[in-house]
């Protein structure tokens, strides 16, 4: 693969990263919950009965995420000389992977203990 290819890839996952940190940030500056990041699908902002337990709950998470994400990105990047090695990326992926399937469970757990879900 060329190599700007995975320099264009690494960009859009570090402005994906930074998006989610952007959410987080605005989700306890301003009570704002990005309904496509912090809720699953079909649910709704405003069924939410405990919004600042909610706040409190996914912040930290949200936060999380967002750091691991932009993290996976820049590491091309920011040590090119161990792109490519094989221990080290397949690592990085199974570090990222769990972080997601933690956050995508977390979701699911804050609609239940704050009044998302029925």
């Amino acid at each position: 693969m060329d190599s700007s290819a995975i320099d264009i890839f690494n960009i859009l996952i570090i402005a994906f990263g930074a998006y989610i940190i952007y959410a987080a940030i605005i989700l306890k500056k301003d009570g704002k919950i990005s309904k496509s990041l912090m809720l699953s699908p079909g649910a709704n902002d405003s069924t939410i009965k405990n919004k600042d337990g909610f706040i409190k709950f996914m912040f930290p998470r949200t936060v999380i995420l967002g750091i691991v994400v932009t993290l996976s990105g820049c590491w091309d990047i920011v040590f090119p000389q161990l792109a490519g090695n094989g221990w080290i990326e397949l690592t990085i992926i199974l570090v990222f992977m769990l972080i997601l399937v933690l956050y995508i469970r977390d979701i699911k757990k804050a609609g239940k203990v704050f009044g998302e879900q029925k």
